[in-house]
């Protein structure tokens, strides 16, 4: 694996969100250097541990698309004759970050020979966001009894298949990853687009993404079975990728308490994703905190559908900082209540990071 992919294919975790899977972690002490990062342990009701153990748990839903994936193997130079496939290594000469961003149109993709659609049929591809496990799509809403959607604000356009309108003001500041769905005479395709959130609310903490001394915060993540091998193991304990949540200007010559929560979408019951280790830090001359991105997955643990095909996990982290142990919750020991501490305190601080897995 060349040194840029090796680049991209480290980091991602924290604390997650997505596909209803989350882990609150109330751990931050004043003391710095002394916050233990996040552990995994079961919470039966799948809705995050917020406790000073800084236990994880992501219940991941079994929505799947139940769509087939064509060979990725077709050839911008191939004669057009075959199903409707995407060629990954075309997408990875043409995007370095294995996704496709705003501006760019289905004539575009094929030209650059990453779709390769069927020169046989009557019809050309369109394109559309198909709601399913690995697809990007989540509760956005926070409510159970309506279905999983794609970031508020977001469209593809079905004939020319390009990204339109933008990340709604209320999602999270930092990248967002989902798949668009191809279509031709019944068969599908699958193609990783990404776009980020550049804007933050006022009171929001600064917050920046490195990977191996890169300034990388609003691109994804990438890990390609490929090279990388079929067990997904983003990130390491160095840590790198490493996330910097700059405290809030109360925090500056004293030391903070923080808590952050994590919620992610895409992965089974037995994956790992955790942003430890996490420590305390001076940035600015203001108590801060830092935290890796670190995601685990054995490829038989993963659904089916997903081996051979590209998809993405989502990971949503939430901030809080203060002078007190209270105000973020870090003694509070329920779940919800600390939740809402974190969210209530916080000053909307948070980062969305997106992780593109392709075969």
């Amino acid at each position: 694996m060349d040194l840029r992919l090796r680049r991209l294919a480290v980091g991602w975790g924290l604390l997650a969100l997505g596909c209803n899977t989350s882990e609150p972690n109330l751990s931050g002490q004043p003391v710095p250097e002394t916050s233990p990062g996040p552990s995994s342990a079961p919470d039966p009701t799948g809705s995050g541990d917020l406790s000073d153990t800084n236990t994880t748990d992501e219940v991941e839903p079994t929505t799947t698309t139940g769509e087939v994936e064509p060979t990725t193997t077709a050839s911008a130079t191939s004669a057009p004759s075959g199903p409707l496939s995407v060629d990954l290594d075309a997408l990875l000469l043409t995007f370095p970050d294995g996704c496709v961003g705003p501006g760019v149109t289905l004539d575009a993709l094929i030209a650059d020979g990453i779709v390769v659609p069927d020169g046989d049929a009557a019809a050309t591809p369109t394109c559309q966001l198909v709601a399913g496990r690995g697809m990007g799509s989540r509760d956005f809403d926070d409510d159970a009894n309506t279905p999983d959607s794609f970031p508020p604000g977001i469209m593809v356009d079905p004939s020319t298949c390009e990204l339109a309108g933008a990340v709604d003001d209320a999602l999270p500041f930092g990248v967002h990853a989902f798949i668009v769905t191809l279509e031709q005479e019944g068969v599908a395709a699958h193609l990783p687009y990404c776009i980020a959130k550049t804007d933050q609310p006022a009171a929001a903490y600064a917050v920046e993404r490195v990977d191996q001394g890169d300034d990388r915060t609003h691109s994804p993540g990438l890990w390609r079975a490929q090279s990388d091998g079929p067990d997904i193991h983003y990130g390491d304990d160095t840590p790198d990728p490493q996330v910097l949540v700059h405290g809030p200007p109360e925090c500056a010559g004293i030391q903070c308490y923080y808590a952050y929560y994590l919620h992610y979408n895409g992965l089974s019951q037995a994956a790992q994703v955790t942003a430890s280790p996490a420590s305390k830090t001076v940035l600015d001359g203001v108590d801060s905190f830092t935290h890796a991105i670190r995601i685990d997955e054995l490829a038989q643990d993963l659904p089916p559908e997903l081996v051979a095909r590209p998809f993405v996990v989502n990971v949503t982290f939430e901030y809080c900082m203060a002078d007190n142990n209270v105000d973020c919750g870090n003694t509070e020991p329920d779940p919800a209540t600390k939740i809402a501490l974190i969210r209530e305190n916080g000053g909307g601080s948070g980062y969305a990071f997106a992780l593109v897995v392709l075969p």
